[in-house]
């Protein structure tokens, strides 16, 4: 019996790993289509309960979350989960995601996905344009009167560009950014003038 060489046994364990991560990928791919599959035999076969709107619903930050229920005869209660919590309602203060759960007479829980989203840019309120002296360059403070302000609380203020004592026009730019990445951007406009 010949022994493998060292090349040999690592391409084996390649092949035996590709084969490996193929079948785990496989195995998602067929649970998915399997329950994609079973809603929709279960909407076929029982056309007495189906889901109003989506599995999956967008709700935008601070937006009233409005409840779509089951389109069905029997009856349901509806239950609030927040991080595996029965909480009492939406809360579209915060972004989070929410499961919804039907309960129906029968035993049967259908489950609908609650995301709350911020798709909201932040607002910036800038000075109008302004003249200053080249003396007063070095202690203007280019965020004094700057107001960035958001719907989720938090935003983050980039000033690019500066201002030199040289005399001309310089337009300086605010960026802020919120934590969910939406951004806005204003330009001002400062006159540097000689004393």
């Amino acid at each position: 019996m010949s022994r493998l060489s060292r090349g040999q046994i690592v391409a084996l364990v390649t092949i035996a790993l590709i084969f490996a991560i193929a079948a785990l990928i496989f195995d998602k791919i067929t649970t998915y289509k399997e329950e994609e599959t079973k809603y929709l035999i279960y909407d076929k076969q029982k056309q007495d309960i189906l889901l109003n709107g989506s599995y999956l619903e967008y709700v935008n930050l601070d937006e009233e979350y409005i409840e779509k229920g089951l389109n069905t005869k029997k009856e349901y209660i509806t239950t609030y989960f927040l991080n595996g919590n029965e909480v009492a309602q939406i809360d579209t203060s915060n972004l989070d995601t929410y499961q919804v759960r039907y309960y129906l007479s029968n035993n049967e829980i259908i489950t609908r996905v609650v995301i709350i989203v911020d798709t909201k840019s932040p607002s910036i309120s800038v000075p109008d344009k302004q003249t200053i002296t080249s003396a007063e360059v070095e202690n203007f403070d280019l965020e004094k009167d700057v107001i960035a302000t958001d719907n989720s609380g938090e935003v983050k203020l980039k000033i690019n560009n500066t201002l030199s004592k040289t005399p001309g026009s310089y337009i300086i730019t605010y960026e802020a950014i919120d934590n969910s990445n939406n951004k806005t951007i204003k330009k001002r406009l400062i006159k540097v003038v000689s004393e």
